[in-house]
């Protein structure tokens, strides 16, 4: 019981900090797009079968910025805790993303991943 509520509460802390975070950069950069890639939470055999269908990938990151910056075709941020570790699943997308051309990082914070997405769009 105690690995669940902390599992539980790292997810609330990471949806936290992710909102936060598009809350952001959207403010600040209201014209280039920032979405999110929902493939995390509790779901029934039946929704996973009809998500994997609909093309949804295990491991993608939690947020894609959509801007070519730095001879990069896009930024890809997954978002995890201080404590928060990167599934091999997470590592093997992020290896793969990274050698198509895009650049695939993690943030730990709102505040980590705000700099990270300013040093990329701010390097156009």
């Amino acid at each position: 019981m105690v690995g669940i509520d902390l599992k539980r509460k790292r997810q609330s802390i990471e949806h936290k900090e992710q909102v936060r975070l598009v809350q952001r950069v959207r403010a600040f950069y209201p014209d280039v797009l920032i979405a999110a890639i929902p493939n995390g939470g509790a779901r029934t055999a039946s929704e996973r079968v009809r998500l994997h269908g609909e093309g949804v990938l295990a491991g993608m990151p939690d947020l894609c910025v959509l801007k070519r910056c730095k001879g990069f075709g896009g930024l890809f941020v997954e978002m995890k805790t201080k404590v928060g570790v990167v599934s091999e699943q997470q590592g093997c997308i992020a290896r793969q993303l990274n050698s198509e051309g895009y650049l695939c990082v993690i943030a730990r914070s709102a505040d980590e991943g705000f700099k990270i997405i300013e040093e990329y769009l701010d390097g156009a």
